[in-house]
């Protein structure tokens, strides 16, 4: 038992913003997140609106928290009294367990089983290390049209 309030997950190739946990805490939702965008070309942000079956967010609000199905635990806070019920409706401590799609979306469809739902903050944009560090520019880049090529006559 801690008597934490809160938990704050942070993968290791995450380039957070200052202020990220106490932008998060002022959200006041049970599992909330940072943005950050995939490493694809296409660089969506992290996260399903439906998760069963998966369908990938194709854009975000950049305006506050938005609720989704499901989104990756690279910059999440997470209420500690959501573990606590977790426990007792599964009798087991495997919240990140591995399996169909990956551990961060066992952990979502736990968390909608319990009909807890997932919040992303659009304002809070973290960087996603690749080559490069993957941020909103890289979105917005891949979401523009493709110059025409002109004719050559």
């Amino acid at each position: 038992e801690t008597p934490a309030t809160h938990a704050l997950f942070v993968d290791q190739d995450m380039v957070l913003p200052d202020g990220l946990p106490g932008a998060l805490l002022s959200m006041d939702e049970e599992v909330i997140s940072g943005v950050y965008f995939d490493k694809s070309e296409k660089h969506r942000p992290c996260g399903w609106s439906c998760i069963d079956p998966c369908v990938r967010l194709e854009d975000f609000d950049d305006t506050g928290p938005r609720q989704v199905a499901g989104f990756g635990m690279g910059a999440a806070l997470i209420r500690t009294d959501v573990f606590r019920r977790m426990e007792k409706k599964y009798g087991n401590r495997e919240w990140f367990r591995s399996e169909r799609g990956g551990e961060d979306l066992h952990f979502c469809r736990r968390l909608r089983e319990m009909g807890i739902w997932f919040f992303v903050d659009g304002r809070v944009q973290c960087g996603h290390v690749a080559d490069e560090v993957i941020a909103v520019a890289h979105w917005r880049a891949a979401r523009e049209p493709a110059p025409q090529k002109e004719a050559v006559a």
